[in-house]
């Protein structure tokens, strides 16, 4: 990226060591994977010949799930004490389906019910719902930790957490 494929180290003395780095893209096509990359250290030797030293390393392509968490429409008041709905929304924003595992909502600051849910395969730009009911035990901010967990192309256990704020009011509401 923003490079050639050739890259110069430079004057090295004999066992001597540099440290290089080269920023790599892998189209969005390209299957999850391990791929062998060649890598071609050229040198002059002690007597000015060119020598190639050629190497194999492997290159490892994760597809890593693109979803965002949110509230599919703004949750309506809680009130200390009070039953109240989260409408909660995965949205798989990448462009292939994304099997994700479970998902688990907690706070701090109260009682959740129906806090847990299998998601299972996510299409690309489908949504999960997922309607718990918090119970607030405080007025203020309530952070809600959400964790979804799901196991990578390479079979590694990962997460994906994000954090949501709702307020919590004082007193109780008004029946109409």
């Amino acid at each position: 990226v923003g490079t050639s494929n050739v890259q110069s180290l430079g004057d090295l003395k004999a066992g001597g060591m540099v440290q290089v780095s080269q920023n790599l893209i892998v189209n969005v096509s390209t299957n999850p994977g391990a791929y062998p990359m060649k890598l071609t250290f050229s040198y002059l030797n002690d007597k000015g010949e060119v020598v190639d030293d050629e190497q194999v390393i492997t290159l490892l392509v994760y597809s890593l799930p693109n979803v965002e968490i949110n509230f599919y429409h703004p949750p309506d008041p809680f009130f200390v004490g009070q039953l109240g709905t989260l409408p909660i929304q995965v949205v798989n924003l990448g462009k292939h389906t994304a099997v994700l595992g479970n998902m688990t909502i907690t706070t701090e600051n109260g009682i959740l019910e129906n806090a847990e849910a299998l998601i299972g395969a996510l299409d690309a730009g489908f949504n999960f719902t997922l309607d718990s009911t918090f119970i607030p035990d405080a007025a203020g901010t309530s952070s809600l930790k959400i964790v979804i967990e799901y196991t990578d192309d390479f079979n590694q256990e990962r997460t994906i957490e994000k954090t949501l704020e709702v307020e919590v009011l004082e007193g109780s509401a008004e029946s109409p």
